[in-house]
């Protein structure tokens, strides 16, 4: 069963993710889904990190404590699969907020110390874990998200006030909200008021704004948990609240062109991994092709069509031999241009 969690941790203690970009961020109240590969994803598509927690997309009997122990009813007992890292840093307050929520590394924040959630003499290293939907048929739909980042003021303005417009208008619905919407708008007051003082000339706001713009942004984070707490996977309600379906369709343009980053050999014989930067679309479908002679078009061969960017895996390679590699990648919009064609010889016997 396809559960949606929300994870969280008190303050001090952070949880990593790696995003499509490969780079490392920390949270500390996420909602969180177990994937396909049985991994606990984001709805951003962010990893957690390291991928201690490997369940089985179908399972039904994951029981995951608040501890951050994930156990599985295995020989008619739970027994472990995996466990949850949690980090603290020397000065977490110089963590750099990157938006959505998740903080960067620093210098002058420290590095991150790891350690297993509920092993830790102290008490805030634990994680909790609220189901908030048990419906595997609508994990990917019924859930609504804040796309925006924290420096975004004039949309996180525009989406303050369609969410307190919605939500005052559907009180029968969402009764008790929180953050109430008198704080939500007292801030949006302050903020409009801030945007017109710059937008005349009073550059000395700036920081101003944009602090409160963040404090509005993390006002519409916590909102965010109510609406879906509240809504509990019911897609008509959710579009109730103003904020935006996980999965609601978006217009998206043909994909770029595919930029190869890495090669390298894989672990068996004959095989090869693929590293390309993200075209920050989905639905995508790569398309991989090889060729001895590159400079003849017609001597390209399709050797893997996927959908995963992750498993963009070559096999049965012939030792020592100069082979070119190009992908493309292709939406409902259409087909984007082939990549760079990229050396490769595979060296593993």
């Amino acid at each position: 069963m396809h559960n949606i969690y929300l994870i969280t941790l008190p303050a001090g203690a952070y949880f990593a993710v790696k995003r499509q970009d490969n780079s490392i961020v920390f949270g500390c109240k996420h909602i969180f889904f177990i994937n396909d590969d049985g991994k606990l994803e984001t709805f951003e598509q962010y990893l957690l990190e390291p991928a201690l927690i490997f369940i089985p997309p179908f399972s039904n009997t994951i029981n995951l404590t608040d501890t951050g122990l994930a156990t599985e009813y295995i020989g008619e007992q739970f027994q472990t699969i995996g466990q949850i890292t949690v980090y603290t840093f020397a000065h977490p307050m110089l963590l750099e907020n990157v938006g959505e929520g998740y903080y960067a590394e620093t210098i002058a924040s420290g590095v991150p110390v790891p350690g297993f959630a509920g092993t830790a003499p102290e008490p805030f290293l634990s994680v909790r874990f609220e189901i908030i939907l048990e419906n595997p048929a609508i994990v990917r739909r019924s859930v609504v998200v804040l796309r925006l980042k924290y420096t975004d003021y004039k949309n996180i303005l525009s989406r303050a006030r369609t969410v307190i417009a919605a939500l005052a208008s559907h009180a029968d619905n969402y009764m008790n909200p929180n953050p109430s919407l008198l704080t939500i708008n007292a801030l949006i007051t302050v903020l409009s008021n801030l945007i017109d003082e710059v937008n005349n000339g009073n550059h000395s706001k700036i920081g101003q704004r944009d602090d409160v713009a963040a404090n509005l942004y993390r006002l519409l984070q916590l909102e965010l948990f109510y609406v879906n707490k509240t809504a509990n996977g019911m897609r008509g309600l959710l579009q109730l609240s103003g904020f935006e379906l996980a999965m609601e369709p978006h217009s998206q343009p043909v994909p770029a062109q595919v930029i190869i980053k890495k090669i390298k050999k894989g672990l068996e014989k004959g095989t090869a991994k693929i590293n390309i930067h993200p075209l920050g679309l989905y639905n995508l479908r790569y398309f991989v092709e090889i060729s001895l002679t590159p400079g003849i078009e017609n001597s390209w061969v399709k050797t893997l069509e996927i959908t995963n960017s992750r498993k963009l895996f070559l096999k049965n390679l012939v030792y020592g031999q100069i082979i070119y590699i190009r992908i493309k990648a292709a939406n409902t919009k259409g087909t984007g241009l082939y990549s760079v064609p990229v050396r490769f010889i595979s060296t593993t016997k």
